[in-house]
C-alpha cells in the first residue's frame, strides 16, 4: 500500500490527501484552496459528530465511539465478518454479550451468563472428578471446536489440517497420533506407496 507521489502546493493552499481504498492501491495528495475533507482507508469508518459537526476515521473493528446519557451504558457488537463495521450504541439495560466472527458464544448454567470463547477452543466444559476432558478440534475452516466429558480416556481428533498417524508399536500402549503434513507431501507419500516395483530386466537376471 502506497500514500502516493508528493506535492508542492502553492502559497494559501492546502495539501490534501486520499489514502489507498485496498491493498494493492495507492493514494494521491493534491492542493485544495478549500480546508481538505476527510477521507478514511479502508480498514476505517468515517463517523460524524452531530455536535461539533465534524468528521473523523476510527478503525472499523471498533466502530464510531458514542457518548451516552448518564446511567446508560456503553453497548458494543463486534464485527461479525472480517470486513464488516464494529457497532456501538446506549443502553438503559446491561448489554448482551456479542460474540465476535472468530468466537463461539456459550452459556454456562450454573451461573446463567454466557460468555465468547475462541472457535477453535470450542466452550469449554467442567467434568466430574474422574472424568477426562476431550477436545474435538474443529473440522473445516469456520468449524468450531468441541470438548465433553468421558469416563474413559479421549480419543484421538484430528484438525482439518492434520492426518493421523498408525498407532505406535508399544509393550505399554497404543497411541495414535496427529501430525500436520502439507497435501502435497501426503500425495507425494500416497504416489510413492502405490508406484508398483519395476520388473527386472532379462540382462540383469542372466548376469
Amino acid at each position: 500500500m502506497s500514500t502516493g507521489c508528493p506535492v508542492t502546493c502553492a502559497a494559501g493552499e492546502q495539501v490534501c490527501h486520499v489514502p489507498a481504498t485496498c491493498d494493492t492501491c495507492s493514494g494521491y495528495s493534491y492542493c485544495s484552496s478549500y480546508s481538505c475533507p476527510v477521507y478514511c482507508s479502508n480498514d476505517e469508518v468515517m463517523c460524524h459528530d452531530a455536535t461539533t459537526m465534524t468528521d473523523s476515521c476510527h478503525p472499523k473493528s471498533a466502530g464510531c465511539p458514542i457518548t451516552c446519557s448518564t446511567g446508560e451504558h456503553v453497548c458494543t457488537t463486534p464485527p461479525s465478518c472480517e470486513t464488516c463495521d464494529g457497532y456501538n450504541w446506549c443502553s438503559s439495560h446491561p448489554c448482551p454479550v456479542y460474540c465476535a466472527a472468530h468466537e463461539v458464544m456459550c452459556h454456562d448454567p450454573m451461573t446463567m451468563t454466557d460468555s465468547c470463547h475462541n472457535k477453535t477452543a470450542g466452550c469449554p466444559v467442567t467434568c466430574p472428578a474422574g472424568d477426562h476432558v476431550c477436545h474435538s478440534p474443529p473440522p473445516c475452516e469456520n468449524c468450531d471446536g468441541y470438548n465433553w466429558c468421558s469416563s474413559y480416556a479421549c480419543p484421538v481428533y484430528c484438525a482439518a489440517d492434520e492426518v493421523m498417524l498408525p498407532a505406535a508399536q508399544s509393550h505399554v500402549q497404543q497411541v495414535n497420533r496427529c501430525a500436520m503434513f502439507q497435501r502435497r507431501a501426503i500425495l507425494a507419500v500416497a504416489t510413492a506407496t502405490a508406484r508398483p516395483t519395476a520388473a527386472p530386466s532379462i540382462a540383469a537376471v542372466t548376469k
